[in-house]
């Protein structure tokens, strides 16, 4: 759990269709977060990134875990551990950070598009396509290739890095499009926008 955080953002939205209230903290200096949603009659998810003690011979040692709805608690593995990293950095800006190239592959799009990119964790297996803004360099849309299918984050409008001094890097509206179906949507503040998703 981020203990300093340096940034948060808040807002409502709908998981699981469900209307919800929502908050992220991250810490820039660093890879952790913790994503607090909760829906009516308290019930609520959270899902955090923490650094671990390192085994021998690692560098870097990250654990993710999730609490969900039924207060079960379990640490995140491989492809849903690395999707929660990257869609999370991707969403708060962390991924711009210099303490991320720790972790981050980033590669140019076979396809010679400047305003897209590869993103993958070093040494991980789920690899990404992040679609940038052509002025503004900021995340337009995250997709991730999952093992049931293609997991999309899209965020609107998008945000220049850094936009303004003390102001998080969160879109306004972000949607997660869920590889088996359904979208769940977070937006900051306490209106839903005029399109809501899900």
């Amino acid at each position: 759990v981020v203990q300093s955080a340096l940034q948060s953002a808040s807002g409502c939205g709908r998981h699981m269709g469900m209307e919800a209230r929502w908050s992220l903290s991250w810490d820039d200096e660093g890879p952790a977060y913790t994503e607090i949603v909760q829906v009516k009659d308290g019930v609520h998810w959270v899902t955090a990134c923490e650094e671990r003690a390192a085994e021998e011979g690692q560098k870097h040692a990250l654990g993710v875990w999730h609490k969900d709805h039924s207060e079960l608690t379990y640490a995140l593995e491989l492809e849903d551990c690395e999707s929660s990293m990257l869609a999370t950095w991707v969403r708060t800006g962390q991924w711009r950070q210099p303490w991320a190239l720790a972790y981050l592959s980033l590669r140019p799009h076979p396809e010679g598009n400047k305003n897209r990119m590869l993103i993958s964790m070093k040494d991980g297996r789920l690899e990404g396509v992040l679609s940038l803004d052509p002025v503004t360099q900021a995340p337009v849309e995250l997709r991730l290739r999952v093992a049931s299918g293609e997991e999309r984050w899209k965020f609107d409008p998008p945000r220049p890095p850094l936009a303004s001094a003390g102001e998080p890097e969160v879109a306004a509206m972000t949607e997660h499009h869920l590889a088996p179906g359904g979208i769940n949507g977070y937006w900051r503040g306490t209106r839903p926008p005029r399109r809501v998703p899900g």
